[in-house]
């Protein structure tokens, strides 16, 4: 039916059309003639359209959330549909940095985008990460889902009048509750004079947080942006970073007296083989570091995994103190029953309340091996 009519009464009949823009736009799918007119049609005013600006924001709302080719936008932006908070804040979870970036070139977009008031500027000393993350501010937002692209580019689209500089150290606080990474590593990276101060009082709280960040602590380190303390050590010891805490211990050895004691617990409580094995190289064990450590096996806050009391008897057995409790945390733990009979090769004292455990646990072999040597004492 179409066809046949003259081409240029369509755009004609397209522009008296008593329906949304949105609509009207969808109407390009008809065929390639009406695609041609209604992508190069001069649409007015919506004002003049029987539809309400409700209406309109649903539609276009829906339209942040589909994977919505970023033509469709420009179509929009040329006939003066411009987008709300809301919508920008849509696109910004979707990763839509394509059409934030288009916004940056329609001055009704870009009054929306940096708005200064979304974000009360306060002391940030006074601030709190609730109210952060309430916020419908599109910078905390993009750090908020770990948007690193958008926040990059809202921080340094311009210098100038650019309120969201003032925000920087909030996108730090977001960072490190939601443990994003990468969003950190950009703000060490790129940002480092602005939260500075903030980075080294919240550092110990970044390696305790953060899963498999032992390159971005070595980059901190390597390149002089962290203080060593022994709090931040004993992060490394938690997390297993071995190799770094190898690194960084010589220097805080030469700044201060190094803890060893506090290292050794902390090797004990989070089972960590390798640092206690290196430990043991630097420490000369005498009776006070035997008594310590064993101290350290029996405490209940301790709990060693399995693997790091087989450990300690088939490797480190030489350091451990021969306490009339062990064996009973070794059956606690289920070490295997020729470990355990080691222990009691080598001398380690057991009572009545162990052979109970192993009845308890119904293990027979190491019930009546520890039956048999203790009538023989």
């Amino acid at each position: 039916m179409f066809h046949i009519l003259p081409e240029e009464l369509l755009p004609l009949i397209i522009q008296k059309l008593d329906i949304d823009p949105i609509s009207i736009y969808n109407l390009r799918n008809i065929n390639q003639q009406f695609k041609n007119i209604i992508e190069n049609i001069s649409y007015p005013d919506i004002s003049d359209y029987n539809v309400t600006k409700t209406f309109m924001f649903t539609q276009i709302r829906e339209l942040c959330k589909k994977q919505t080719h970023i033509h469709t936008f420009k179509w929009l932006y040329k006939n003066n549909l411009f987008l709300d908070l809301t919508h920008i804040n849509i696109l910004i979870v979707n990763n839509r940095i394509d059409v934030i970036k288009l916004c940056l070139f329609q001055k009704e977009n870009l009054n929306t985008l940096f708005n200064r008031f979304y974000l009360p500027v306060i002391e940030h000393n006074d601030s709190d990460i609730f109210s952060i993350t309430k916020s419908n501010n599109p910078l905390m937002i993009a750090a908020i889902h770990n948007r690193v692209s958008i926040v990059t580019l809202l921080l340094e689209v311009c210098n100038y009048g650019n309120h969201y500089l003032k925000h920087i150290n909030y996108v730090l606080d977001i960072a490190i509750k939601y443990s994003h990474k990468n969003l950190l590593s950009y703000l060490i990276r790129n940002q480092y004079k602005v939260i500075f101060e903030d980075l080294q009082r919240k550092i110990h709280s970044i390696i305790n947080r953060f899963d498999d960040c032992e390159d971005l602590f070595f980059y901190l380190v390597v390149t002089k942006k962290i203080h060593i303390t022994e709090k931040l050590l004993c992060g490394m010891i938690i997390k297993k970073y071995d190799t770094l805490f190898k690194y960084c211990y010589p220097m805080i050895q030469n700044s201060s007296e190094p803890n060893h004691d506090t290292y050794l617990k902390y090797c004990i409580y989070h089972s960590n083989k390798d640092t206690f094995t290196y430990l043991l190289t630097i420490i000369s064990v005498d009776d006070y570091f035997k008594h310590h450590i064993m101290y350290c096996l029996l405490q209940k806050s301790a709990n060693p995994s399995h693997d790091f009391l087989t450990f300690l008897i088939r490797e480190q057995l030489s350091v451990l103190e021969k306490h009339n409790n062990f064996i009973y945390v070794c059956i606690q733990h289920e070490i295997d029953n020729a470990d355990i009979m080691t222990l009691v090769i080598q001398g380690f004292p057991y009572n009545y309340g162990d052979i109970q455990l192993c009845l308890d646990k119904r293990n027979v072999t190491l019930l009546k091996y520890l039956v048999y040597h203790l009538k023989h004492e």
